[in-house]
């Protein structure tokens, strides 16, 4: 039996079921490099419920096919183009859809996932977030769902977004898209690209690693005495009321503004104070 104690050991009889019951790109990311992010708002409900169940049926990507499509992947050494699909609800879409409150869990109720973004000025522990009514229009009003459609073609992710769009659009009052792209930079010491953030650095070398294998091989890589990046599955998983092996999880999504060209400008000052130069910083 997988325990969320641990990480999970991809040897174990039991893994390939468990992660057929999990969205893909919550134990690890999805790795396309185009993602479109359709937020929507519900205005009819009613047929919404059995969409979603044939949305879930045929199009989202499990965490095993995440880990099939990976494979595959890597054994063509070529981009596969396969699209990568997984469906969120906010706490506001539960509700819309008619979900009874004692079918969420206790412990989620009047916490950071019920209020929403635009309320955290009341929790324990508030945001420092600018007021509401500075937000990007869109993020000012109700948001119900998310679709997050992945791939590394980015015709064919544009070409994707406009179908469901179309799809959706006899039942939501409001649509809009965020994009995303994949930034690499190819660092003198290493033969690949690497991916990096904004500010220029690579990305996610310090990220929690919950599958027992990835962690032994970050390991090798950079060794474990500093770091240990392994970490158990109930870091990211929660188990769903009333079901048996049955697992979810958050996804946080913050829209943030980082200034680059002051971020460089506090390095090279810092670098003038200590005496060394930008590149040694």
């Amino acid at each position: 039996m997988i325990t969320l104690d641990k990480s999970l050991d991809l040897d174990d009889p039991e893994a390939t079921a468990f992660l057929q019951r999990i969205q893909g790109n919550i134990l690890k990311s999805h790795g396309r490099d185009h993602v479109n992010l359709l937020f929507l708002q519900f205005s009819d409900p009613r047929p919404i419920p059995a969409w979603i169940a044939e949305f879930a049926r045929t199009r989202i990507t499990s965490a095993q096919q995440q880990r099939e499509d990976t494979q595959r992947w890597r054994a063509s050494n070529a981009a596969a183009n396969l699209s990568f699909v997984s469906l969120f609800l906010s706490f506001d879409g539960y509700k819309d859809l008619g979900m009874p409150g004692d079918k969420i869990p206790w412990e989620l109720r009047r916490t950071y996932f019920e209020r929403g973004m635009k309320a955290q000025a009341f929790a324990e522990r508030p945001f420092n977030d600018p007021p509401v009514t500075t937000w990007d229009a869109d993020y000012q009003g109700m948001i119900h769902a998310l679709i997050l459609h992945a791939n590394d073609d980015p015709e064919v992710l544009e070409s994707d977004t406009k179908a469901l769009i179309a799809e959706v659009t006899a039942w939501t009052s409001a649509r809009w898209v965020e994009r995303g792209h994949r930034l690499t930079f190819q660092f003198p010491t290493r033969d690949e690209l690497i991916t990096i953030e904004h500010f220029g650095n690579q990305d996610g070398i310090s990220d929690p690693i919950v599958i027992k294998q990835d962690a032994e091989k970050q390991r090798q890589v950079r060794g474990g005495d500093k770091w240990d990046p392994e970490a158990p599955l109930s870091l990211l998983l929660h188990r769903e009321p009333g079901a048996a092996e049955r697992y979810g999880s958050f996804l946080v999504f913050r829209k943030l503004e980082q200034n680059v060209k002051g971020y460089h400008q506090a390095l090279d000052d810092l670098a003038k104070v200590l005496g060394l130069s930008g590149a040694a910083v």
